[in-house]
């Protein structure tokens, strides 16, 4: 097994993963499309919504690039999907190429290719919903699909957002979130994504409870210049925890063996 990364045989192994999983990829694009599509023709066809287009549709694109964000934040949990048995584990941890190669391969699949593909899945969905109210004799319904990239532009380019610091602690914040069930994706073996969010609840309780006794105990003054010096360092603060998560989950990945204990890959 080669150690060192290189570019071509990285390419390689991207088409070799794209041709391996291309069912897998297009069942969960279908699905998606399935799900956009009742959605969107519930929402502005049977509702009979589609005469408030302007705050309708703008207010659902918003919801429907939220819910790019979060399947962005967790799809960290899926990065072993590929690797449920013994038989799987061993033909991916064979192939020729080195295991960072391996571990960028799978996290380009598992955050690019599936926003990629609800993008995608999403307009197909509109441009259905569209050609069902024609077939039906409903006449031509107004697409979502201008809302939905306008939605999708401004919340990438942070285009209403007045405050610097807020656009950045934002992109912080979602990427640590992704951080975290991406190391959650690594070490736990079954339920990532519920193991993973319980252990995130239970140590935000935790910190909150641990944060109340210490301002309780020792009767801090809070200010506002005190609460922006607490936000700051907070900010200076997330970038590294992030990078430690997704070193502790690059760290896991190369020391998966074939067989692993039963709920961890440790």
């Amino acid at each position: 097994m080669a150690k060192t990364f290189d570019i071509n045989r990285f390419m390689q192994l991207s088409k070799w993963s794209v041709y391996t999983y291309k069912k897998e990829y297009i069942t969960t694009v279908t699905m998606a499309t399935v799900i956009f599509f009742i959605i969107l023709f519930m929402r502005f066809n049977l509702m009979g919504l589609n005469d408030v287009i302007m705050d309708g549709m703008e207010t659902f694109s918003h919801t429907a690039v939220g819910l790019l964000m979060f399947i962005f934040s967790i799809s960290g949990c899926y990065l072993l999907n590929n690797m449920k048995t013994k038989q799987q584990r061993l033909m991916f941890k064979l192939l020729p190429a080195s295991d960072a190669e391996k571990f960028l391969a799978r996290y380009l699949y598992v955050t690019v290719f599936w926003i990629v593909g609800c993008i995608v899945a999403y307009c197909i969905a509109d441009v259905l919903r569209l050609s069902l109210s024609l077939i039906t004799g409903h006449g031509m319904q107004t697409t979502t699909i201008p809302y939905f990239f306008t939605a999708l532009t401004n919340t990438v380019t942070f285009n209403n957002v007045n405050d610097t610091a807020d656009a950045i602690f934002s992109v912080e914040m979602l990427m640590f979130t992704h951080s975290l069930y991406l190391l959650g994706g690594t070490l736990f073996r079954r339920r990532q994504f519920v193991l993973t969010s319980m252990t995130m609840i239970l140590g935000t309780i935790l910190l909150a409870w641990v944060a109340s006794w210490f301002v309780g105990s020792y009767s801090f003054n809070i200010s506002t210049e005190s609460l922006k010096g607490f936000v700051y360092f907070i900010m200076c603060l997330l970038p590294v925890l992030t990078a430690a998560a997704y070193w502790l989950s690059y760290r896991i990945f190369k020391r998966m063996q074939v067989v692993n204990n039963k709920w961890i890959n440790l």
